[in-house]
């Protein structure tokens, strides 16, 4: 069994319904398992039109535009609610890992570009891993840091 103070969950049972994503990958030997509470079931990123209670897309359903962006996204991209999990499971990582570092944060350009690397790990994930784009991406934001940190 693994959890945090608020849950506990069955790791046999992790695949088909966690409590919680808290503890997934905080620390040397947690246990990692791929979130299912909240992923949708179909559609082009996993849900299949409007979450509960929210309406519809305008267009949604009848071809429009915005439809198949979203599925085209959805070749290359994956499943949303997984690459939304992987992503905030990786960024929850490396802020308790700094934490235990005793770090306090980074500068706001080293964040975003490993929040936005983040991103793209959460895409290859969820997503096809053969994508040009999403390399070469994670190259661009570890290049745009690399040319901004002091040489020393």
């Amino acid at each position: 069994m693994t959890g945090c103070e608020e849950c506990v969950f069955d790791e046999k049972k992790a695949f088909e319904e966690p409590c919680c994503y808290c503890n997934w990958g905080m620390g040397p030997g947690d246990t990692l398992a791929p979130p299912t509470r909240g992923v949708p079931k179909e559609g082009p990123f996993g849900g299949g039109g409007a979450r509960p209670g929210k309406p519809e897309l305008p267009g949604a359903g009848t071809g429009s535009l915005l439809e198949g962006i979203l599925a085209n996204r959805a070749k290359t991209h994956g499943d949303f609610g997984i690459h939304a999990a992987c992503t905030q499971d990786l960024k929850r990582m490396a802020k308790s890992w700094m934490k235990a570092a005793g770090k306090n944060g980074l500068d706001n350009d080293k964040q975003e570009a490993l929040d936005m690397i983040f991103h793209k790990v959460g895409r290859i994930v969820a997503g096809d891993p053969d994508t040009e784009d999403h390399w070469r991406d994670i190259a661009g934001y570890a290049t745009l840091v690399a040319d901004r940190c002091k040489v020393s």
